[in-house]
This record gives C-alpha cells, sequence and structure tokens, in this order.
C-alpha cells in the first residue's frame, strides 16, 4: 500500500494539534474525560475510514487482543499526556517524552523479548529523537 503524500501532511498535522488542543482543553475539562472524548471520535473517525475503504475487519481473539493492546497503550499513553498538561507541564515537554516511546520500546523488545535491534533501527530511531530534539530545542529550557 502507498501511502499519498497530502494523507500523510495531514496524518501528522492531525496529530501534531493534538498537544496544543490537548493543553487548551484540559483546562476546562479533567484529562480522563479528554482521552475518552479522543478515543470515541478517534474510533468513530476509523470506522467510517474502515467501511469506505472496505477494509478487513480483526475477528474472534485477533479482534480482542487488537482492543485489549491499543486500550492499554494509547490510553495509558493519553491520560497521562492530559494529566501531565493539566497540572502544567509543557506541551512542547510532553510531546519530547512522547516522542521517545518507540526508543523505549526498542529497548524493551531487544532487553526482555531478545529482539535484535538492527543498524537501521537504530539510525531511525536516533534520527527521530535528534528531529525532535531539534524542533523543540528553544522550547525545553
Amino acid at each position: 500500500m502507498r501511502i499519498k503524500p497530502g494523507f500523510a501532511a495531514g496524518t501528522v498535522l492531525v496529530w501534531a494539534s493534538g498537544y496544543p488542543v490537548g493543553a487548551l482543553a484540559v483546562a476546562v475539562a479533567p484529562p480522563f474525560l479528554m482521552t475518552t472524548i479522543r478515543f470515541t471520535l478517534a474510533a468513530t473517525l476509523m470506522a467510517l475510514v474502515a467501511l469506505t475503504t472496505s477494509a478487513r475487519w480483526p475477528r474472534g481473539w485477533q479482534l480482542v487482543h487488537t482492543c485489549v493492546a491499543g486500550l492499554l497503550v494509547q490510553a495509558c499513553q493519553f491520560s497521562g499526556v492530559y494529566l501531565g498538561l493539566r497540572l502544567g507541564v509543557p506541551a512542547s515537554v510532553t510531546a519530547l517524552i512522547i516522542s521517545c516511546t518507540p526508543v523505549l520500546t526498542a529497548v524493551v523488545a531487544a532487553r526482555v523479548f531478545r529482539v535484535r535491534i538492527g543498524l537501521k533501527q537504530i539510525g531511525g530511531l536516533a534520527l527521530g529523537v535528534a528531529a525532535v530534539l531539534a524542533a523543540l530545542w528553544d522550547r525545553l529550557g
């Protein structure tokens, strides 16, 4: 499957807007309510995309696994993000911490599950961290 440049740019815009919008939203609503609203909107949007593209839906245990994994990873992540924003952590610092998730995942996979991380993956992780640091450098001090 090939991703069109416009789609990728739109995805990045939607994802990146989550931090400043989240910072504004937690000023007027509890963090866990914001997580619930975000998931409801995302689920509705993804269901519409899946239906219009005739995507194959997971079934049985695959569906259960997908739902549990998604909720654990995303709900824990965004509950923490919104709680941090509510407690006054700047959106730029929150974005920096969340952007380190792939690095943490790679370290855990390598140490705990003995997954071999190759030079390409290490290079990609380093490049991603460097890009985030470069983008947020002036806001981190």
